[in-house]
């Protein structure tokens, strides 16, 4: 069961992070394998991001390194900026970034920053982190990047801190700034919080992002043992987004195993909820979200052996 609106669904889904864990690749297998993925994905407009790099290895990204791998002249690498953490040096990093940005933007072999992605500690207070976050933000936005801030809190610590902080990104939400959660590993949000954090981002207009254990199109814990399913979680939040579900709903789309549920015929439905094909384009339009993920195989072949090519 194929279709348009499946295509729709995952356009620019998935950044693809070769070089994290499981797959692990070096820079340069990571760099080859990238270049390739419009050539041997059936759905080659899935791929957002073209690496996710940390500040130290993106300073490995230049002409040469990006020729060496098969990327043609003009073609322009996308790129995902992971792993600093919101705090004093927050600043310097970001301009850092900017200004390398700028450079680069001319080289025969573009590079484009798209997204940077900080975390917050443990035992970070938002609120009193918020003047050096907007002022982050604020360098960032001036390249058209935006920040992504990933709380690495335990489910009690969402309990516990879930609303300040949803409310501290509010109070600095302008488009540029967008929420993190991780979705496997000992920082995972539960399948109840995913849901409340889809309906205030839908609710509000927040970017989302998630990462960690999305390789798989639905939640089959049986077969692969994983919490979330990328496609139960994007169609959770473009059904959300476009009024065809009610916010209680939202967990109920999360945890739905069976494929049948879900039709592309004419835009998304599940269970006889939908949105057509021009609201759900307008929708991934309007508010971003997007999955890291070191495979972009595995997501691709699996939709295969569930929708069909």
């Amino acid at each position: 069961m194929s279709g348009t609106g499946l295509d729709v669904l995952v356009a620019g889904l998935f950044d693809y992070a070769g070089m994290f864990p499981p797959a692990a690749l070096s820079f340069d297998d990571a760099l080859r394998e990238s270049a390739g993925l419009p050539h041997t994905l059936r759905r080659p407009d899935m791929i957002g991001a073209d690496m996710v790099l940390t500040p130290e290895d993106l300073q490995r990204l230049d002409d040469d390194a990006l020729r060496a791998a098969g990327y043609p002249e003009g073609r322009n690498c996308r790129i995902a900026v992971v792993g600093l953490r919101a705090g004093p040096g927050l600043l310097e990093d970001v301009q850092a970034l900017r200004d390398r940005d700028r450079e680069r933007a001319g080289d025969r072999a573009p590079q484009k920053i798209h997204a940077v992605e900080a975390s917050l500690p443990a035992d970070a207070d938002p609120r009193a982190m918020q003047a050096s976050l907007q002022e982050a933000r604020d360098v960032l936005r001036s390249q058209r990047i935006r920040l992504y801030l990933e709380p690495r809190w335990t489910a009690d610590a969402w309990a516990d801190r879930g609303d300040a902080f949803l409310a501290s990104v509010l109070d600095l939400h302008d488009g540029s700034l967008g929420l993190k959660l991780r979705c496997d590993g000992p920082t995972a949000v539960d399948a109840a919080t995913l849901a409340r954090a889809i309906g205030w981002a839908c609710e509000h207009g927040v970017p989302l992002k998630a990462t960690q254990g999305l390789h798989h199109p639905l939640r089959e814990p049986r077969r692969y043992g994983n919490l979330h399913g990328f496609l139960n979680t994007a169609a959770a939040l473009r059904l959300c987004q476009g009024g065809a579900i009610r916010a209680d709903q939202v967990l109920r789309v999360l945890e739905e195993d069976d494929a049948d549920a879900y039709g592309f015929a004419d835009g998304l439905s599940w269970r006889g909820a939908g949105i057509g094909e021009d609201d759900l384009e307008t929708a991934v339009r309007r508010l971003p979200f997007s999955i890291g993920s070191c495979s972009a195989r595995e997501p691709d072949d699996d939709l295969v052996r569930l929708f069909g090519g």
